[in-house]
């Protein structure tokens, strides 16, 4: 599972009916007030989806920042049908749109922290099918009022709002082989020949490769299923790009920078290394995984760490109170061997 953040200024924003669009305040919205319906769009860059992949399943998250006491936003979320998405500095109503469209009806609260969509596999679907589309662009969602109650709107967090907080993207996929070629072959059993034609894909390596398959019992080499494989070696194997060691505030964000241009793989570890004189908190000698939640009788601590294109935000905090202190870590990023 992979997830996308918008990640910076002016990709997330919203207009009313009769008004300007908005992308540079803390909040924005969709809902109904004074009868006026609003439409926002989100955008996301550096979508690491390679064209022609299988989404297997595709949500939308976003994060509560003012809402009516009670009622129903009824949404329809499109897609924006390019290879690319460009940057939002104007209407992008006027952009085509995904012949799909997923309902995301929500009954707001103020006191609901956040909402996850319905499947929007089908949206996303017709996006990274596109020829044009290319792992690493950008791809962005148009969210339509579809008969939100009365003077009823749910206010989300933009980027610039809480950059801990902007909307997110979750997906899961299966890539498609590197290159494919049809094929028709026969099988057959030990206890009875039978003779079957069906056209099956399988990955065919460059002259620079080489490749190593192991598969399973009666699986067939040319098989494009990977639950058929004990090993296949197709994919690529990781280097360090760069390390290093970090402190940061039990209330903080310690932003680091790539420049890999793309989402890599990265493994953050922490330690408490100093409360403050606050008491209640364990010291640790050990470091851990940094995705973390410690729940105490009225405070929780978290961190997790946030991976974007050419940064990585390590995030701590805690709830119900601001309690100083600091933590230390250190991080390993990877990038593809070439």
């Amino acid at each position: 599972m992979a997830t996308f953040y918008v990640g910076t200024g002016n990709n997330d924003g919203s207009k009313q009916a009769g008004g300007s669009w908005d992308y540079t305040s803390n909040e924005f919205y969709n809902g109904i007030l004074f009868g006026d319906a609003h439409t926002s769009v989100i955008r996301f860059s550096s979508v690491t989806i390679p064209q022609g992949s299988t989404i297997n399943s595709a949500t939308l998250k976003g994060y509560t920042s003012s809402a009516n006491i009670s009622g129903t936003v009824r949404m329809k979320i499109y897609g924006i049908d390019e290879d690319n998405t460009a940057t939002l500095t104007s209407d992008p109503t006027g952009r085509t749109k995904t012949t799909a469209a997923a309902d995301w009806d929500i009954s707001i609260n103020p006191g609901t922290a956040s909402h996850t969509s319905p499947s929007i596999v089908s949206v996303l679907q017709e996006i990274v099918n596109r020829g044009g589309w290319l792992s690493g662009n950008s791809l962005g969602f148009i969210i339509v009022d579809d008969g939100s109650d009365s003077n009823k709107e749910q206010g989300w967090y933009s980027y610039e709002g809480d950059s801990n907080k902007d909307f997110e993207l979750i997906v899961t996929w299966t890539a498609p082989a590197s290159t494919t070629t049809s094929t028709s072959t026969s099988t057959s059993t030990s206890s009875s020949s039978t003779s079957s034609s069906s056209t099956t894909s399988f990955w065919v390596p460059s002259s620079d490769h080489m490749v190593a398959l192991v598969t399973k019992e009666k699986k067939h080499i040319f098989s494009d299923v990977l639950n058929d494989f004990y090993l296949d070696s197709q994919y690529p194997l990781l280097k360090v790009h760069s390390y290093g060691t970090f402190t940061t505030s039990i209330l903080g964000t310690k932003t680091i920078t790539h420049s890999l241009g793309y989402i890599p793989y990265v493994l953050v570890f922490s330690q408490y290394a100093d409360d403050n004189g606050a008491g209640g908190i364990s010291l640790s000698t050990e470091f851990y995984q940094h995705d973390w939640l410690q729940e105490g009788a009225t405070i929780t601590f978290f961190g997790y760490t946030k991976i974007y294109a050419n940064t990585i935000n390590i995030v701590v905090g805690n709830s119900n109170s601001d309690r100083p202190g600091a933590i230390n870590g250190f991080y390993y990023i990877f990038k593809e061997a070439v």
